[in-house]
């Protein structure tokens, strides 16, 4: 027989079926206490979260016990002292048709407020009223998802929050039911790397709207990988940079940032972050001017990987080859901003340089980069000059 149910609910119920758990977990567990049922494990019902509910929906009940669906895996002589095999065909019920039976059956009907851990949704929109919502939220802080927008204050929001489990990856939804930029903020602030959560999928969690140029700002500084969850008109030059100076090129990456952030000044930013930033750049978008940045920098790592040099870098004529050229011919090594200046038409001062005419000494050196050609003049000429 049932254990803990009336008469006429045991008339009703079949002793062994497969339940839907239809409920949010808190109310499930409740309404089991409250029928009656007991836990198989005898751990309490522990073992409903949202992550097992999301991998096993049915659960078997065996005369008032709840039992995991994945009972049901083990082989027939296992199954035995439950009376059933796996060939057996089980009516599978609603949890929420067994609590509204339970309910009917028994009379006993829970108060619309501060004993009823699932009113709100029973109730109609115009019955939600203030105080109901409150006296919800006071129970469990995930009633706030049936609260009526207009009904939403701050102080509501904030008690939600506050009377919901940490942040976690099953409580990222509440958030999305706070319409206040400033509780989300003060939120996430406060829970910011305690959790296993991180911040760009936190943000991906508000309601469309929410993110304002408080919460960009934070964010971006906290972790770059916000900047692609970032409303477009929120996605400026200066927060893109703040971005890539805290992710690096992780920072340009997701599909959702403005394409005309992704510049080479900005990938330049990203070469300068670090080594593996720079490495992580497309292929497409590692032009001459920043491997040239990235062997400057990072001379160990790029002899170890010449890989991640473009063959058309190498190859071509540019800042990158003749910088390669330069050293080579004078055997001295010249700075990123040297050879860039070099190449955009300012003279270099040489001690030595070996010419297919013969070796020019103190000399500064010109280089027209559309000649693709060097003109030599003396040092103390240029100076004059």
């Amino acid at each position: 027989p049932s254990r803990g149910l009336g008469d006429v609910y045991k008339r009703q119920v079949p002793g062994v079926y497969l339940l839907n758990i239809d409920m949010e977990c808190g109310q499930a567990k409740e309404e089991f206490k409250r029928m009656g049922f007991t836990d198989g494990e005898k751990i309490d019902f522990q073992r409903f979260t949202p992550q097992a509910l999301s991998v096993t929906p049915l659960w078997l009940v065996w005369h008032g016990t709840v039992h995991s669906g994945n009972v049901l895996l083990k082989s027939d002589e296992e199954l035995i002292p439950l009376g059933i095999s796996s060939k057996t065909e089980l009516p599978i019920r609603r949890l929420s048709e067994l609590v509204r039976e339970y309910s009917q059956s028994t009379g006993k009907y829970q108060d619309r407020t501060e004993h009823d851990d699932y009113s709100l949704e029973k109730l109609c929109r115009f019955e939600r009223t203030t105080e109901k919502c409150m006296a919800a939220i006071r129970q469990e802080g995930w009633k706030l998802a049936h609260v009526p927008e207009e009904v939403k204050t701050p102080e509501m929001c904030r008690l939600a929050l506050d009377n919901s489990a940490d942040l976690a990856y099953e409580n990222l939804e509440l958030l999305h039911y706070v319409p206040f930029p400033e509780i989300c903020l003060e939120y996430i602030k406060e829970n910011n790397g305690c959790g296993d959560v991180e911040l760009p999928e936190i943000l991906s969690a508000l309601a469309p709207g929410v993110i304002d140029s408080r919460i960009a700002d934070y964010a971006v500084e906290q972790d770059g990988r916000c900047l692609g969850v970032l409303p477009a008109h929120l996605q400026t030059v200066e927060r893109a940079e703040k971005a890539v100076k805290e992710a690096g090129a992780e920072a340009l990456a997701g599909e959702k940032v403005r394409a005309d952030l992704k510049t080479e000044g900005m990938y330049l930013k990203c070469t300068e972050h670090s080594w593996m930033s720079f490495a992580l750049l497309p292929k497409a978008e590692r032009s001459p001017e920043i491997c040239l940045l990235a062997e400057k920098l990072y001379p160990e790592e790029t002899a170890k990987r010449p890989d991640l040099i473009p063959e058309s870098v190498k190859n071509g004529c540019n800042v990158y080859s003749l910088c390669k050229m330069m050293e080579v011919r004078t055997g001295e090594k010249f700075t990123y901003q040297q050879m860039t200046d070099f190449y955009n038409g300012k003279p270099l001062n040489v001690r030595r340089m070996e010419t297919p005419d013969g070796v020019q000494k103190d000399k500064s050196v010109r280089f027209d980069k559309e000649k693709q050609d060097f003109s030599f003049s003396d040092i103390r000429q240029e100076r004059k000059k």
